[in-house]
């Protein structure tokens, strides 16, 4: 090429074969010409808007996942506090919480509790170690809806969770219906 810069417009319409031409072995010299490129043709915009939307579908989905799986944590950690407590009640008392029989030895500040969780956590605060332990349940999973000052204890799709427990079991369950709020399905949440 001896350092000189040979420009297309020089170049004969009838693609003589130069040196110049040579790295264009395949292209027409009109298209050498005609071609503009400051910008991208429409097939190329149209790739780059697919590749836009594809990873936009899975950044979506992993979002979605990830917030899910946040969710099941934040329960689960919720439902191990519980446990802890209902331990430090039981070896303070000798006897889970049985919300069928209310302790009529002691005034129940909540005359009619509204929830089995709102009682449980009133039976809970009796104890001052399971006190204490259930001071560490995340503020987003307690909410006092007729501000009566005991919360009702909730999952992270803002459902109460289920407290169940009789004589004839070994610990009490406690359990949440998870992401579907359908029960006895693989995504429930219990502290068994």
């Amino acid at each position: 090429m001896d350092g000189k810069q040979i420009k297309f417009d020089s170049i004969p319409c009838h693609c003589e074969r130069s040196e110049a031409i040579s790295n264009f072995e395949n292209r027409d010299c009109h298209d050498l010409r005609s071609r503009n490129d400051s910008g991208f043709s429409l097939p190329e915009l149209l790739v780059a808007i697919g590749i836009l939307a594809i990873m936009a579908v899975g950044i979506f989905a992993i979002t979605s996942y990830t917030q899910t799986h946040g969710k099941i944590t934040t329960t689960e950690t919720t439902i191990a506090i519980i446990d802890i407590a209902l331990e430090q009640y039981y070896d303070f008392y000798d006897k889970f919480p049985n919300l069928n029989k209310p302790n009529e030895s002691q005034p129940l500040p909540i005359p009619n509790p509204n929830t089995d969780t709102e009682f449980l956590y009133y039976k809970l605060t009796l104890c001052p170690e399971a006190k204490k332990t259930i001071g560490n349940i995340d503020m987003a999973m307690l909410k006092d809806d007729d501000d009566d000052g005991y919360p009702e204890i909730i999952d992270s799709w803002n459902r109460e969770l289920k407290y169940i427990y009789n004589d004839n079991y070994n610990f009490p369950l406690v359990k949440s219906f998870g992401p579907d709020d359908a029960n006895d399905t693989d995504d429930d949440i219990t502290n068994r």
